[in-house]
């Protein structure tokens, strides 16, 4: 991957969260009310780089998790986030279940971008439902300190990141985090990003931690 936010923003393989970072710290609150195709435009003017459709996905998929609550009480948005903080790839032209893979990492990842609410009873179905499917007699220990406890997501997930266990989920978050924190530590401006935001002292998310980003 190019080491730089140009690179970043035309790569298929860039994090959600490394966007929201890059996109935010330039643009600040006008990017959660821009429309994709504006926010496309700008970005190809300021950094001359022409988003592929896997980071326009991952971008809108942010916008839509961090200006309401669908996330957390529409099993539809749920769904759909969870897909396409994972692939890039949104399952609105064909309905495509999230794996208890995709569930964790998409709750993991928003955890990291805003502090969570409690998930409606539909939501929560929803995670069940998909569990069992993937041959899990109860939430995976991941996806149940999000359930029970949201105000401690954001430590459940820095813990991972230092102390991975064998577990298939934690596992898989585990490995994504890594990315994330390689993304960020080889582009200009963004170095020390994984460490602010992976402290394991620390809770904030991306968007309260721009500022102290050089």
């Amino acid at each position: 991957m190019d080491g730089t936010i140009k690179g970043l923003l035309e790569s298929p393989e860039t994090l959600g969260t490394v966007l929201h970072a890059i996109l935010r710290k330039k643009y600040g609150d006008e990017l959660y009310v821009w429309d994709l195709a504006s926010i496309c435009l700008q970005v190809k003017d300021d950094f001359n780089a022409e988003m592929c459709s896997e980071a326009v996905n991952r971008i809108g998929a942010i916008q839509v998790a961090m200006v309401n609550d669908a996330f957390f009480v529409r099993p539809d948005a749920f769904i759909a986030i969870c897909n396409t903080l994972t692939t890039g790839e949104p399952f609105f032209d064909m309905f495509s279940p999230a794996t208890t893979e995709e569930v964790a990492w998409g709750i993991a990842e928003v955890s990291l971008n805003r502090d969570l609410l409690p998930f409606g009873p539909d939501v929560q179905a929803y995670i069940k439902l998909v569990s069992s499917s993937d041959g899990y007699t109860s939430y995976p220990d991941a996806i149940k300190a999000f359930l029970e406890s949201p105000e401690e997501a954001g430590k459940h997930v820095r813990e991972l990141y230092r102390s991975p266990n064998n577990d298939v989920i934690d596992a898989y978050i585990d490995d994504n985090l890594r990315d994330m924190a390689y993304q960020f530590d080889k582009t200009s401006g963004f170095a020390k990003m994984d460490d602010i935001l992976l402290n394991k002292n620390r809770t904030d998310t991306v968007s309260e931690i721009i500022p102290d980003v050089r």
